[in-house]
């Protein structure tokens, strides 16, 4: 589980927060009962909430909820920062949810959900435990509200955050890097916006990278001017040969139980995900690749392992993927491993770019060449988050950089990445509820992912999809809010319009839809709001896809 925040007397931003609730809300995507699959998922506006009057606490009898905890939540309710309904919201916090209690500031309590989503929550929104005396919390300071301490500075770190000597990666880094919550003026960008030049005391030229960011409500890194341009393109093996460039598209599922349509709206590929453990063998696959192949579509098996795991067992997997290329009728392209950046996935701590690289994707490219060189070997896509502690994730865009380093490039025949909390057009570059994290954006997802590649590779965009709830009388979870305000006819049209960009960027290899018909809803995975297919029997998106723009009125 991937900490969401904890409070070390310094401000925690809704822009924050919803970076690392997107973290777990894809580390935490329950595993469905139905097929061996686990996906991420990820949150629309919320209107604010009203400010609260203190009213007394209310003595109510024991209910197994207070069972080990403090209190519960009375009602639905924002977190936010900081003690005051000026401070920014983190989420909407569910009615009689457990919460623990930390410390007090007159009627703002600082409470710990117990899921590492920690904030204030004023006394009207607190049902205290029989027999809770609040009044022994300790008191704490609050931090001033965002909008007041960044009155005077573009951003502010929120995290500990390094400095670079220019505008990638490959730069040295000043020091140990500068404390979260550490003011910045921003005065220049490269040409996407990935990393931003800092006018600071702290060095000569100082660059950060954006995702390590919060920023001024007002402030867009798309307003500034371009400062740097982009270095020399990344050195490899070969050369890929853009000319040949094909793109196609597909949709992920569990059963196949829509290839029929799929076929009329022009698919040609079926996505499955796999879970490889110790006893798997290359003859588990068959059925499934048999049945891609008899129905007219090319496969492509998606890898993974079990949630939280301790440890990887390397060359069992090697051989396993090995042994699948090497079937008379092997996929036509493998994802290796998925979403290798957080701990859902990756064991704990051990969380590494280099060790993805040198023990999982290079033997394994080199095991599925020598069985079948026709089989595609696409990247595992990191998990789409800004969160970056380290330890429990670490940002996609560091990721990735870390495996370009490590000479991942020459290991992939595609890079995997996915696409799965837009909440505005794909064409949009500001505007999502949650903030400015490139990930939340299409293009600016495409481009990074290229830039960092040295426009090396083609991208194959493993899971791409649009939520929505507004035809399933039900709303999605809190984790989720940011998707809460997306329709029906948006998720259809900005899939449609998704995959044309992706088509003619010139940049995209495949194109797999997340979902076409996996159906499948909890308080932490709401899978069932992504599908083209939907529960009723109807399907927007086909009409989109059609070059028909959906109109749900």
């Amino acid at each position: 589980m991937l900490t969401a925040c904890s409070f070390t007397g310094s401000a925690t931003t809704a822009d924050e927060q919803t970076e690392e609730l997107q973290a777990i809300g894809i580390a935490e995507a329950l595993e469905p009962t139905q097929a061996p699959d686990v996906t991420a998922t990820p949150i629309s506006t919320i209107p604010p909430t009203p400010t609260a009057t203190s009213i007394p606490p209310t003595l109510l009898p024991t209910r197994s909820a207070f069972d080990n905890h403090d209190a519960i939540s009375r009602k639905d309710t924002q977190m936010r920062e900081g003690a005051g309904p000026n401070h920014s919201r983190i989420g909407l916090l569910a009615k009689n949810t457990p919460l623990n209690l930390q410390a007090r500031n007159g009627d703002w309590f600082l409470v710990d959900t117990g899921s590492f989503l920690t904030g204030w929550l004023p006394l009207s929104a607190i049902e205290f435990r029989p027999g809770y005396d609040p009044s022994t919390l300790p008191f704490l300071n609050s931090p001033p509200p965002l909008t007041e301490l960044l009155l005077e500075y573009s951003a502010v770190t929120y995290q500990q955050t390094d400095l670079f000597a220019g505008p990638s990666l490959a730069y040295g880094v000043y020091g140990s890097g500068i404390p979260a919550n550490t003011p910045l003026n921003i005065v220049g960008r490269d040409p996407i916006g990935l990393m931003l030049e800092v006018d600071d005391d702290f060095g000569p030229t100082s660059w950060v990278l954006a995702s390590s960011l919060r920023f001024n409500t007002t402030f867009s890194i798309f307003d500034l001017p371009v400062t740097a341009e982009f270095e020399t393109e990344t050195e490899t093996k070969f050369v890929y040969d853009w000319s040949t460039l094909v793109f196609e598209y597909g949709g992920q599922t569990h059963d196949m139980r829509h290839t029929d349509q799929m076929k009329e709206i022009g698919m040609q590929w079926v996505k499955v995900q796999y879970k490889f453990h110790t006893d798997s063998e290359p003859r588990h696959v068959e059925a499934l690749i048999e049945q891609a192949h008899d129905r007219g579509f090319k496969l492509l098996l998606a890898t993974t392992g079990r949630p939280y795991p301790d440890s990887i067992e390397f060359e069992k997997y090697v051989r396993f993927i090995g042994g699948v290329a090497a079937l008379p009728d092997p996929p036509d392209a493998i994802e290796i491993w998925n979403e290798m950046n957080i701990d859902f996935e990756w064991p704990l701590g051990e969380i590494s770019p280099v060790q993805y690289v040198d023990q999982m994707l290079k033997p394994s490219y080199e095991a599925i060449k020598a069985a079948n060189p026709n089989v595609m070997v696409i990247s595992g896509a990191p998990a789409p988050t800004g969160f970056n502690d380290g330890i429990h994730a670490w940002a996609d865009d560091r990721y990735m950089a870390g495996m370009f380093a490590a000479g991942a490039i020459d290991y992939l025949d595609c890079i995997g990445i996915h696409y799965n909390s837009g909440a505005t057009s794909p064409r949009a570059w500001t505007g999502h509820p949650a903030g400015g994290f490139y990930g939340w954006y299409f293009n600016p997802s495409l481009q990074t992912a290229d830039r960092l590649s040295g426009h090396s590779r083609p991208i194959c965009i493993t899971e791409i999809g649009y939520l929505t709830s507004w035809d399933l009388g039900k709303t999605l979870p809190q984790n989720f809010w940011w998707a809460r305000e997306t329709s029906v006819e948006e998720h259809a049209n900005w899939l449609a319009d998704a995959r044309n960009l992706a088509r003619d960027s010139r940049l995209v290899r495949l194109f797999i839809v997340f979902s076409a018909d996996i159906y499948h809803w909890d308080d932490r995975d709401p899978q069932t709001g992504y599908t083209m297919f939907r529960p009723a029997g109807n399907c927007p998106a086909c009409e989109a896809f059609q070059g028909r723009r959906f109109d749900e009125n």
